[in-house]
């Protein structure tokens, strides 16, 4: 509470703690404390009067903004009037309060707090809508990416399947064939992982549609056996009769892929990845603590 009239802050102080006995009021009557306390930005709540000697009542207003953004400002004066009080608003005052009418505070307290909960609530949803938006951004971006690499990898595993079938009419040499049995299997190898990386590219739309859960499940698979330790041991546990689910294909690869990137890492010395899926209904209070979930 910014005033430097010691009785009228004790009115409004008495005020407040009949309506709040719990709530914490500060007193300042000077520039220099109320700026000290602004940057302790412990407040929920500013009221300060307008006539002052030693700031201006709108550069109160000002300091606070820039200080504290989006706490609540109430100007309770008696020498506001109303272009005084309607400039006030516009420049950002929560509400005026003239002080020949205090009882009239605590609905304007009430008031301001409810309104600034919900600018508060519209900004933690903004923000996680932004945040959303910018995960997406970065996987599409990640996808196009991959896609890119992975065609770039395609034609340039093409020419080795296409030559070393041809090549054995020219080898009788019996480890030179091995050699070559050798190379063809680890470009084949590679033309699977780049199928797979693509299969992870499609539908980046986000679109949903019906999935086999089976399908996804062996995709990651296949790459987590081209790709991780030898040390690590895979076990693929799909039952036939899993139900089909709606999502976007390209997701559920990503859930599983970064599942089993943790479970390796967590595992520097090798062990057991198990990649088990099976059928689960999960009631409302469940599906409450997913985020999306209905």
């Amino acid at each position: 509470q910014l005033e430097e009239n010691a009785e009228d802050a004790r009115w409004v102080r008495e005020l407040i703690m009949s309506e709040w006995p719990e709530c914490q009021v500060t007193w300042v009557d000077s520039r220099v404390a109320y700026v000290a306390e602004l940057q302790l930005a412990r407040c929920d709540l500013i009221l300060s009067a307008y006539a002052l000697a030693s700031l201006h009542g709108l550069e109160a207003l000002k300091l606070a903004q820039e200080q504290v953004p989006g706490t609540p400002f109430i100007f309770v004066s008696g020498t506001m009037g109303e272009d005084r009080a309607i400039e006030a608003m516009r420049a950002g005052a929560a509400d005026c309060v003239p002080k020949d009418r205090l009882k009239r505070l605590t609905i304007a307290i009430d008031r301001a707090r409810r309104d600034s909960d919900e600018r508060t609530k519209h900004r933690t949803e903004h923000k996680e809508l932004e945040e959303q938006f910018l995960r997406a951004q970065r996987m599409g971006n990640i996808g196009l990416l991959a896609a890119g690499i992975a065609h770039d990898l395609n034609n340039m595993l093409a020419p080795i399947l296409l030559a070393a079938p041809m090549l054995r009419e020219y080898v009788d040499d019996a480890s030179a064939l091995g050699l070559l049995k050798t190379v063809e299997e680890s470009a084949q190898r590679g033309a699977n992982l780049v199928r797979q990386v693509l299969a992870f590219t499609r539908d980046a739309s986000g679109d949903q549609r019906v999935v086999q859960v089976k399908h996804p499940v062996r995709d990651v698979a296949a790459v987590i056996a081209g790709t991780f330790p030898k040390s690590i041991r895979l076990e693929e546990i799909v039952p036939k009769d899993l139900w089909p689910i709606k999502v976007n294909p390209t997701q559920i690869h990503q859930v599983l892929l970064n599942l089993a990137l943790n479970a390796r890492d967590a595992m520097p010395d090798g062990g057991t990845l198990r990649l088990r899926a099976e059928n689960r209904i999960l009631d409302e209070s469940a599906a409450g603590l997913i985020a999306g979930g209905l």
